[in-house]
């Protein structure tokens, strides 16, 4: 995108190139961070699996050793659910959807500094609460 003059925009003539670069970089920077922002629908790659995968399989999926799963479900930077409870041992199980996003923005060369709060965004967008289930918690909370 090729901008032409700064005054339809009213900002001061002056040094033109020089506020044109500053401005479409400040465009550039502010395109990147809503398009990282975005969680795109991604295809499903992967029909075969189930849409929880088990430790295992995010571990052959993503080529972390199994301790690394079980320990970024521990702290929260995977989200997870427990599909049972044992007096021994939980079932966990990481959504195929979260796991498929990730690698594809992973490949495309998309940065991920913090894990844990890509993992929120990625919940606060697949999974928007209702109105009930949000009075419910809060109701908890009190």
């Amino acid at each position: 995108m090729q901008l032409q003059s700064n005054a339809g925009l009213g900002m001061p003539a002056g040094d033109e190139p020089g506020q044109q670069g500053l401005l479409q970089a400040m465009l550039r920077a502010l395109m990147a961070e809503v398009l990282a922002t975005q969680q795109p629908a991604v295809d499903d790659t992967r029909p075969d699996l189930p849409p929880l995968l088990k430790p295992e399989q995010v571990k052959e999926l993503t080529g972390w050793s199994r301790n690394t799963v079980d320990r970024m479900i521990d702290d929260g930077d995977l989200p997870h659910i427990i599909a049972r409870e044992g007096s021994k041992q939980r079932m966990r199980q990481v959504p195929k959807a979260f796991v498929l996003l990730m690698l594809a923005d992973l490949n495309r060369g998309v940065s991920i500094p913090d894990m844990r709060a890509y993992a929120q965004r990625w919940q606060a967008s697949a999974v928007p609460q209702r109105q009930g289930a949000a009075q419910l918690s809060a109701g908890a909370a009190l």
